[in-house]
C-alpha cells in the first residue's frame, strides 16, 4: 500500500514537471513582422517575465531535441516583451529556416545562466511578398541581370522558376486601383491576395547567379491586359520548397469620367408602373462606370441598382445617379411625377412611339427640351364634338314641325 502511495506521488510530480512549463509558456504570444526582404523578420514576443538589468540571448533549432550551438543577442526587451530578429543571413539561423517551416526558440538569461523560454514554436514560412526585394512591377519593365535579390535563396542551393497568373477578383483589382491612385503601398493589401501557389507550368529564370540574385526574364511580359501575380518558385535538393510572388500591373491607363447624362429631365409615371433610366457616360470609354441610384422619397417611387424606377403612390421625387470618381462625385438627376391616371403620359408615350418603343422602357429616348412636359389642351376639338349633336337635333325638330303643319292644312 505504501509503495502504491509513493508511485502515485511520483506520477503526479512527473505530470506536473511536464505540464507546468507549457502552462507558463501558454501566456507567451508572438507576432511576425517582415520589415526586410529575403525571408528575415522580427519576432515580437509578449507575456514574458524578464529583468531589464539582465542580458538575454536566443537560439533556434529545427527539432526540440536538437542542442543549440549558437546564441544571438536580444537587444530590445522590457519586463514583458522582447524583439527577436530572425536574420536569415546568419549561417546557423539560415540552416534552420531553409530546411523547415517550424523552428523552436529558446531565450536564455545569460546573467543568471537560466532559460526563461524553451522550445517556443516559431513559424518560419517566408512572407510571399517579402522574399524578393520588390513587390510590384509594371508590365513591359526591363530587368537587369541581377535585378532581384532573394536573400539567402541563391543558385548555390536552389533553382528558380516563375509563371504569370491573372487576378480575376474584382474586389482585389478595385482595391489595387484605389491604392495606386493614392500612391500607396501594395503591401497594404497583402491579406487580400491569393496564397495558393500554382503546381505546374513553371518557367526557369533567365538568370540565376550565385550569391547575387537574378531575374526571371529580361522584360516583364504579362500574357494580356490585367493585374497579375508573377509567382516565384525556389527548389533545391537540401532545402524546403519556397514560394513568393510579385504583382505585375498590366492594366490600361485609367480614363476619368467627366459627366453622366439621362435621356430626359422629367418623367410622368402612373402608379404601379415602371420606367428604366439608362445613363450616358462621357466619355463613353470611361474606366469607372460603377454607379449608385437613389430616390428622394422611396414611398412615392423607388429605384433599383439598374436604374428601374417603380411608381408607388402619387407625388414627385428626384431620382439621382452618382459615380464616385477620383476628382469627386459625379452625378445627374431627373424629376419623376407619379400620377393616378392610367392613361400613358404624352411625354413618355409620344417619345417612346417615336423611337419604336411600345413598352415602359424609355432608355433610348433622346433628350428634347423643346417638347412641353405636359399635354397641351385641344379646346377646338372638344367644341366641335359638342356642337354637332345640337345641330342635328335642331334639324330633326324643325323637320317634324313642318311635317305636322302640312298635315293640318290638308
Amino acid at each position: 500500500m505504501i509503495k502504491t502511495k509513493y508511485l502515485l506521488i511520483i506520477l503526479l510530480v512527473s505530470v506536473a514537471l511536464i505540464f507546468i512549463p507549457n502552462k507558463a509558456y501558454a501566456a507567451v504570444e508572438s507576432e511576425r513582422k517582415f520589415e526586410e526582404t529575403g525571408g528575415s523578420f522580427n519576432l515580437y514576443l509578449t507575456g514574458l517575465n524578464l529583468d531589464t538589468t539582465h542580458e538575454y540571448q536566443f537560439g533556434i533549432v529545427s527539432e526540440k531535441t536538437n542542442e543549440i550551438e549558437n546564441w544571438f543577442d536580444i537587444e530590445e526587451y522590457t519586463e514583458n516583451t522582447a524583439t527577436v530578429f530572425i536574420d536569415i543571413s546568419k549561417y546557423y539561423i539560415k540552416q534552420v529556416a531553409l530546411f523547415t517551416n517550424t523552428g523552436y526558440l529558446t531565450i536564455k538569461d545569460i546573467t543568471e545562466d537560466t532559460n526563461v523560454l524553451e522550445n517556443y514554436e516559431v513559424d518560419l514560412t517566408p512572407d510571399y511578398m517579402k522574399l524578393v526585394n520588390t513587390s510590384l512591377v509594371k508590365n513591359g519593365q526591363s530587368l537587369s541581370t541581377y535585378e532581384w535579390d532573394c536573400g539567402a535563396y541563391t543558385s548555390s542551393i536552389s533553382k528558380a522558376y516563375y509563371q504569370y497568373q491573372k487576378i480575376t477578383d474584382q474586389n482585389v483589382i478595385d482595391r489595387y486601383l484605389e491604392i495606386k491612385e493614392n500612391n500607396g503601398n501594395v503591401y497594404e493589401m497583402k491579406d487580400m491576395f491569393n496564397n495558393t501557389y500554382p503546381t505546374s507550368n513553371w518557367n526557369e529564370w533567365n538568370t540565376w547567379i550565385y550569391s547575387q540574385g537574378g531575374s526571371p526574364s529580361l522584360k516583364i511580359e504579362a500574357p494580356d491586359e490585367g493585374l497579375y501575380y508573377m509567382w516565384l518558385y525556389f527548389k533545391g535538393d537540401n532545402i524546403k520548397d519556397i514560394y513568393a510572388f510579385v504583382i505585375v500591373d498590366a492594366l490600361s491607363d485609367k480614363i476619368y469620367l467627366q459627366s453622366i447624362n439621362l435621356p430626359l429631365n422629367r418623367y410622368n409615371v402612373s402608379v404601379g408602373k415602371s420606367i428604366t433610366l439608362t445613363p450616358f457616360f462621357v466619355p463613353s470609354n470611361a474606366t469607372n462606370k460603377n454607379v449608385t441610384w437613389s430616390s428622394s422619397d422611396e414611398k412615392i417611387a423607388k429605384v433599383d441598382s439598374n436604374g428601374k424606377v417603380t411608381a408607388l403612390k402619387p407625388g414627385t421625387v428626384i431620382i439621382k445617379i452618382t459615380a464616385e470618381e477620383g476628382n469627386g462625385d459625379i452625378f445627374e438627376t431627373c424629376t419623376v411625377t407619379v400620377v393616378e391616371d392610367d392613361n400613358e403620359n404624352n411625354d413618355n408615350e409620344n417619345n417612346n412611339n417615336n423611337n419604336g418603343n411600345n413598352n415602359d422602357d424609355i432608355s433610348n429616348i433622346e433628350k428634347d427640351e423643346t417638347v412641353s412636359p405636359t399635354p397641351i389642351p385641344q379646346t377646338g376639338e372638344k367644341l366641335i364634338i359638342f356642337i354637332i349633336p345640337i345641330v342635328i337635333l335642331s334639324g330633326i325638330i324643325i323637320a317634324y314641325i313642318k311635317l305636322k303643319k302640312s298635315k293640318d292644312i290638308r
